[in-house]
């Protein structure tokens, strides 16, 4: 991953490189390889190397906009620096991501009269947004968060990917729009402050989740999956350019269905095996992990495989379950990989506690405890990019829990509101008020939960 920042100042506004500066350094455990700088005034657009401070920017530049990043090199190793331009610097890019279908839309960008200088795929976006515009976006397969400077245009784009792999924060405060990978990085920023987002927290004691696009932190949003924010010295548009749609229709024989599925996962897989650096796979005892791995284990020879398992002596049964690592072990012999396993034990949690709380944010459901350690592992194996099979339970319906027998309801406000208490999953909704202090239930006012949910 990479990770990026910036800020876009409004009429009149100004950035300073000690902003930018500060917000690409507080990033750069997600780009440890390279970092670069672009500050854009009235005379045009500037690139500044990986070895920027901020006495190198003129005092006398009065910039209203910078971009940091910090790069994780995976394509295009010598040649991927970014922010990225064009040649004649009107399209600037700086992104964390990977485009799996880069090389199509390179071919196609080429027959159509387009030349490129690089092998990366952040070159692939500027020429597609030079040959499309907006309508680039559509086009991207791919997991990434985007910020892209037309400097002809004076225009501010921000992009995420259709399922929101890659996070992108914002906020407006004090006439500029401050964005990055992550929120710690916008607190740097001049005028930007933390304040308790008093509704997220109502959501997260509900839903254990946040069901909309904000945050813990008062002000600041999550740009949605599949959305553009476009700012301009007039002000900022959101915009959604992708949204999936099902399609009734008859549905194919069981055969011709389960052909078309494994046809579709193994390109999905494949196309993620685009690498410049070592490719490695999460292993669990699960159908997810397990058949991404085997797909994988037949391109990458030996596929590095990684386990979490779990010290399970003195706990009771149904516990013991939750230790995956001797299936794990068979599948990866099964498959010859070259498996890493780690065993975390009760204590486990307690020293590593305070830099998963820094590197999170905020609160989030997950496996964010193992998953830490699981990555230590997998830099120590000198692999730099894993495979996960992170969300195949929520598509493949591989939750036990989703079958339980549910009510008939007769209309549609019934199945919301039955829905809604189905999704209670820390405090009830109706126990908050004794939950919360007086100090919080004021804060939050007449807002409810069930408003948001009915939105979604």
């Amino acid at each position: 991953m990479c990770g990026i920042g910036g800020i876009f100042a409004f009429e009149g506004g100004r950035v300073s490189a000690q902003e930018i500066h500060a917000m690409a350094e507080c990033l750069a455990h997600r780009g440890p390889d390279d970092s670069g700088y672009l500050f854009a005034d009235e005379g045009g657009a500037v690139d500044f190397g990986g070895d920027f401070r901020p006495p190198d920017l003129p005092t006398d530049r009065a910039s209203f906009l910078g971009f940091g990043h910090r790069r994780l090199s995976i394509i295009d190793l010598s040649g991927g620096h970014q922010p990225m331009s064009d040649p004649e610097g009107r399209v600037w890019v700086s992104f964390n991501g990977e485009i799996y279908n880069f090389r199509e839309l390179r071919n196609d960008l080429q027959r159509r009269g387009h030349r490129f200088r690089t092998s990366s795929d952040t070159e692939v976006i500027i020429q597609a947004y030079l040959a499309d515009g907006l309508a680039a976006f559509e086009k991207l397969d791919g997991m990434f968060a985007v910020s892209l400077w037309d400097q002809r245009d004076r225009r501010l784009v921000l992009a995420r990917d259709r399922f929101g792999v890659k996070p992108l924060y914002y906020t407006v405060a004090h006439g500029r729009l401050v964005f990055g990978s992550e929120i710690k990085a916008l607190l740097l920023a001049d005028g930007v402050r933390p304040r308790l987002n008093y509704r997220a927290l109502a959501q997260h004691f509900t839903f254990q989740n946040m069901l909309d696009d904000s945050s813990f932190f008062e002000g600041v949003s999550m740009l949605p999956a599949g959305h553009l924010l476009v700012c301009d010295e007039h002000g900022i548009e959101r915009k959604g350019f992708y949204q999936w749609q099902a399609e009734a229709g008859d549905m194919p024989a069981l055969p011709e269905a389960a052909g078309e599925l494994r046809m579709l996962f193994e390109a999905a897989v494949t196309r993620q095996l685009v690498s410049d650096v070592p490719v490695g796979s999460f292993l669990s005892g699960g159908m997810d992990t397990g058949a991404i791995s085997t797909v994988a284990a037949r391109h990458i020879k030996p596929l590095h495989t990684f386990t979490c398992g779990f010290q399970v002596d003195d706990v009771s049964a149904p516990e013991q379950a939750f230790d995956e690592s001797q299936a794990a072990r068979e599948l990866a012999a099964e498959l010859g990989t070259r498996h890493h396993e780690i065993t975390l034990g009760p204590g486990d949690i307690w020293p590593v506690l305070p830099r998963i709380v820094w590197h999170l944010d905020e609160p989030r459901v997950g496996i964010s405890y193992q998953v830490y350690h699981v990555a230590r592992l997998v830099r120590q194996a000198r692999i730099k990019v894993v495979l996960s099979g992170v969300g195949g339970d929520e598509l493949f319906g591989g939750y036990p829990w989703r079958y339980r027998q549910v009510p008939a309801w007769d209309s549609e406000e019934e199945f919301v509101r039955g829905y809604y208490a189905a999704w209670h999953r820390m405090v009830p909704a109706g126990e908050l008020t004794q939950f919360f202090s007086d100090d919080t239930l004021k804060a939050l006012g007449d807002y409810s939960t069930f408003d948001t949910f009915r939105d979604v």
